[in-house]
């Protein structure tokens, strides 16, 4: 082999190196932008419909959301890609006591008709007066959430300055100081 033949196949050698590099870059910052953290254990809180590919805290922060402390042990999280890539619809759900789901709709801003800002008792639990497009979604029933026409609810919601739209449906549940809650977001209104 000359000289001049060895240079070259070392320099392909060289750029094909770069390039080997440069893909893991690449892959190991995508996976740790993922929900899946640095070491790639999937975030137990994340449904299996959750893309994967956005944080909690990420699409959160996106939607202006923030979730109380004391809903975390039982918060369970889907962030699914719209479709144009930066936004998410966010949906989670939690069971809490009546003070942390007051902290929950306080805390960002949400009202109920007739303009009331708290949970009130079991008994101003009501079938939703109608279905929104998003309560029939694949990804609510591949979670399993309950919304059907026989459950009840008090209905809280916010248009945010950011332009997303949220809805909390609370509820209480039967036989129990515990109340659960469904919170959509989507950007749009």
């Amino acid at each position: 082999m000359n000289k001049v033949s060895l240079r070259a196949a070392k320099a392909r050698l060289g750029w094909a190196v770069v390039a080997a590099v440069c893909v893991a870059v690449v892959v190991a910052s995508a996976g740790c932008s993922s929900a899946r953290g640095g070491d790639g254990v999937r975030d137990p809180r994340a449904y299996e419909i959750d893309d994967g590919r956005v944080l909690l805290e990420t699409g959160l922060e996106r939607a202006a959301l923030s979730v109380p402390s004391c809903l975390g042990p039982s918060l369970k999280y889907a962030l699914v890609d719209d479709g144009f890539g930066y936004y998410y619809k966010v949906f989670l759900a939690a069971t809490g006591s009546v003070d942390c789901m007051d902290e929950l709709v306080v805390g960002n801003g949400m009202t109920r008709v007739p303009e009331k800002t708290r949970v009130g008792d079991a008994s101003e639990d009501k079938p939703l007066a109608f279905r929104r497009s998003w309560m029939d979604d694949e990804v609510v029933a591949k979670m399993g959430w309950q919304l059907g026409p026989a459950e009840k609810f008090q209905e809280f919601g916010v248009g945010l300055p950011t332009q997303y739209a949220v809805t909390a449906l609370v509820q209480h549940v039967p036989n129990s100081a515990e109340l659960r809650v469904y919170v959509y977001a989507f950007r749009g209104g």
